[in-house]
């Protein structure tokens, strides 16, 4: 018989606060007037994204093996939350890069590879690693374009179909 074999999905954080349930994905947008376990909740918005792990007195959770000092922990990348019935979700701060209008909106700035300027609402990308935004659109595939493979500044995979970096698999 096979051994039982890690099972995990990312989940994208897109707001500002989440609370923890005990059915899949284990973690749902909350309101924090109302919660009185523990939460998730964004403290900058700001990249890299920074996260707080607030804990009530008497709960049983860890990270990484150690119960959160003063009831809050700073999450870090790969950071393991396990409860005590042994449900474990990892925090990652790594993000796919994903094409989007450019938000413009009195941020300036030039195309990281083709340097011509990003006008508000032209396809990019932001590399998630890096921050630099890059065309994508059909006359201007920069991200994607011909025969490179990673972002113009940091080496960030350009391939759609890479994935994540790290995943809990190795644990």
């Amino acid at each position: 018989m096979e051994k039982d074999r890690l099972c995990w999905a990312a989940l994208p954080l897109a707001g500002s606060t989440y609370g923890f349930t005990e059915v899949e994905p284990f973690v749902r947008r909350a309101d924090p007037a109302h919660a009185a376990s523990e939460l998730l909740v964004r403290i900058s918005h700001e990249t890299p994204e920074q996260w707080l792990l607030v804990v009530p007195p008497g709960a049983r959770i860890w990270v990484n093996g150690h119960k959160p000092p003063l009831g809050a922990h700073a999450l870090a990348d790969h950071d393991e939350i396990r409860f005590v019935d042994g449900r474990r979700l990892y925090f990652s701060t790594e993000r796919l890069p994903e094409i989007r209008p450019f938000p413009g909106g009195g941020k300036e700035g030039c195309c990281g590879r083709c340097r011509n300027p990003l006008e508000q609402g032209v396809l990019v990308v932001c590399c998630p690693q890096c921050a630099t935004f890059c065309h994508q659109m059909e006359k201007l595939p920069c991200w994607r374009y011909k025969d490179t493979t990673s972002c113009p500044v940091c080496d960030q995979s350009n391939d759609p179909d890479a994935g994540f970096r790290w995943t809990p698999e190795g644990i």
